[in-house]
């Protein structure tokens, strides 16, 4: 028996002495580097520009604002007192200075610090007229007693210093019917001597 043998070649790009190309490497990424975090300090910035009034920290239930009364000049000149006139109202006696001009009327008690009990001022008009009164620059409470022409007193009430109420709420104190005259005395004065509606002054004057 014959035998054939076969010799089988396989063909190659490259001799075995050529080098053999290998794919590139790839370039390694460095990794991200890890950062640690640092502590960053907490600074609390408390507003110079807020005004004393307002609370950095608003209360929960808004409240409303109270008024302090103001308390009256203590440095005021002392106004001499001319008594004028002499009258009897209720069961009391007063001396009365007189105010019947425009600027003694304007003036009235402004700024006197006190009165004694039983001294007063009267206003007179020139006729029967609605009154108003206020206590603008008037430190002292006071009773007021509205009387017409022939002096009976159709208005008895109680007025309240300026330095007492918001300057915004100054009320005025309107005489109930017409008067020609005006008394002021201090406040409780009207209520200790008595002084009611209906009542009639007696009047004399001694200038």
């Amino acid at each position: 028996m014959t035998v054939i043998g076969i010799v089988v070649f396989t063909a190659c790009t490259s001799s075995p002495s050529d080098p053999v190309e290998l794919p590139p490497t790839p370039t390694p990424v460095p990794l991200a580097a890890t950062v640690t975090p640092t502590a960053i300090p907490i600074v609390t910035v408390i507003p110079t520009n807020i005004p004393s009034h307002v609370p950095l920290t608003p209360s929960a239930t808004p409240q409303r604002p109270r008024h302090t009364p103001t308390p009256p000049p203590t440095s005021l000149p002392t106004l001499a007192i001319v008594i004028e006139a002499t009258a009897t109202l209720g069961s009391c006696d007063f001396q009365l200075e007189i105010a019947d001009d425009g600027t003694e009327r304007s003036r009235g008690l402004m700024h006197r610090e006190s009165m004694p009990m039983n001294q007063g001022m009267l206003f007179v008009y020139d006729f029967e007229q609605e009154l108003n009164f206020w206590m603008k620059n008037t430190l002292i409470p006071l009773d007021i007693a509205f009387l017409n022409d022939d002096l009976e007193v159709v208005d008895v009430q109680t007025m309240i210093p300026e330095h007492e109420i918001l300057p915004a709420l100054l009320p005025f104190y309107t005489s109930a019917a017409p008067a020609k005259f005006a008394l002021e005395v201090n406040a409780g004065v009207a209520e200790d001597c008595g002084i009611t509606p209906g009542d009639t002054m007696t009047l004399t004057y001694t200038n």
